[in-house]
């Protein structure tokens, strides 16, 4: 460039003077067809690089726009414009910006299905207002969506309620508190009093303790997709296992029974039980039911693993007393209310020593035997009524 110009301000023609003018297009008529050249035409200014290079043009109204190119050609898919390459940050809207880019004073606007994106563009940010969406992606996997109407999916991209997950992680929601200081997590409404539509049904975990509560006047229910409701705590405090409405503190219902069958006398499967206790000892008592007339409920003792090896069924160990048949007031370790007492199996003792508990009874066709002592018996001959 045999002339340079080391400061070019583009103003409108009339503001120059005829001197000023007469300079300029000298400085301009000496630079060489590659460099940088400016022209001043009627009012508006535009400064040019190489031909089909690089463009800075405005008009010449108020309010014109300013624009900046970085080629003139119809593929600019390689062509950059560079603000501040080596160092410095750019404002737009301020004149003190803080950070590389700081705008103030306005918004940021996307087209539809255009990124914010990080690094390689693998972590990204896209929105679509006509489908209303915001979909956030880490590692080229879409993670989380909000749809419209605020539906939040992570995990799936048709979320079905206000917060949606599906995951095939072991946890697929953690809620916890970060903190060892008083207070609670609460998933639910908990606004007023556990009365209205809706409110006071919700779970929290406060002060060590979790609770799961339903509204006044509700239930709480625990199923699931196979056999449907399983557990029921009724809004009376009633709990149901197998029923929906509760008519007792603990109300058990056993579908699918196999009809007259009795306890299991093998294997480790219960069968027809309503209800099993069981302890680490590897014992357990079953409850069920005989169902074929006289349609009783039976009660097992047994061991877990081997259901043919059988234990004791103690009443009342430390002491008390037993009551049957409607006695409220038992007199004595078992008080029956009834006018029979059945021993369905005969047996007769070997001899007058043979081996015996005192307090053993039994009978024969001809006598009743009681053992008086440690293996000690005596009989009574039964006559003829």
């Amino acid at each position: 460039m045999t002339s340079g110009i080391t400061k070019l301000y583009l103003t409108r023609q009339e503001d120059l003077t005829r001197p000023e003018m007469d300079d300029l297009k000298l400085r301009l008529h000496r630079m060489e067809t590659q460099e940088l050249a400016a022209l001043i035409l009627a009012g508006y200014a535009l400064l040019a690089g190489r031909p089909a290079g690089q463009y800075l043009y405005g008009g010449n109204a108020a309010n014109d726009d300013l624009t900046l190119e970085g080629t003139s050609h119809a593929t600019k898919t390689s062509s950059y414009v560079l603000l501040q390459p080596t160092s410095g940050n750019v404002g737009i809207g301020t004149a003190t910006p803080g950070s590389k880019l700081s705008i103030a004073g306005g918004n940021v606007n996307l087209d539809d299905d255009y990124n914010l994106s990080w690094g390689d563009a693998s972590t990204l940010i896209r929105g679509n207002s006509a489908t209303d969406y915001i979909l956030f992606r880490t590692a080229g996997a879409d993670v989380m969506r909000i749809i419209s109407g605020g539906n939040v999916g992570i995990g799936t991209a048709t979320p079905a309620a206000d917060l949606h997950t599906y995951s095939s992680n072991v946890t697929g929601l953690r809620v916890e508190r970060h903190t060892t200081a008083a207070g609670y997590t609460q998933l639910g409404r908990t606004t007023g009093a556990f009365t209205g539509s809706g409110v006071g049904s919700y779970l929290e975990s406060s002060s060590g303790q979790l609770q799961l509560r339903a509204a006044s006047g509700s239930d709480v229910w625990l199923g699931n997709g196979t056999t449907g409701n399983v557990v029921i705590l009724g809004s009376t405090g009633a709990v149901g296992i197998g029923i929906t409405s509760p008519l007792a503190p603990l109300n058990t219902f056993k579908a699918g029974i196999v009809s007259g069958e009795a306890p299991a006398s093998s294997g480790t499967t219960p069968v027809n039980p309503m209800a099993r206790f069981s302890g680490s000892r590897g014992t357990s008592l079953d409850i069920g039911g005989q169902y074929s007339s006289p349609w009783g409920t039976w009660l097992q003792v047994a061991d877990t693993g081997a259901l043919g090896t059988y234990y004791p069924l103690l009443l009342q160990p430390n002491g008390g007393l037993v009551g049957i048949g409607g006695v409220a007031a038992p007199t004595a370790a078992l008080d029956i209310n009834s006018d029979i007492l059945r021993l369905r199996t005969a047996k007769t003792p070997a001899s007058a020593g043979a081996a015996g508990n005192a307090g053993d009874i039994c009978w024969d066709a001809t006598h009743i035997y009681v053992c008086v002592a440690t293996n000690t018996w005596k009989g009574v001959l039964i006559s003829s009524i």
